[in-house]
């Protein structure tokens, strides 16, 4: 993990998640990636809802998984 941030306003929530991973392609290198989880959480027992977004410069790998 490289940097996270969060945001939070009433019941909407934000989260960034920077990573940095071994290259597959690239002996010694490094490939940047984030992961970004945005939603919706329920205060009064009704359903959380949450989208979960994964960005990579260059090549996944089963790391990033």
């Amino acid at each position: 993990m490289v940097s996270t941030d969060s945001y939070s306003q009433e019941d909407n929530l934000s989260y960034l998640i920077d990573y940095e991973v071994d290259s597959t392609t690239a002996s010694g290198g490094k490939n940047r990636g984030s992961i970004y989880i945005r939603g919706i959480k329920s205060n009064d027992g009704g359903f959380d809802s949450f989208k979960f977004i994964l960005e990579k410069s260059v090549d996944f790998s089963d790391l990033d998984s």
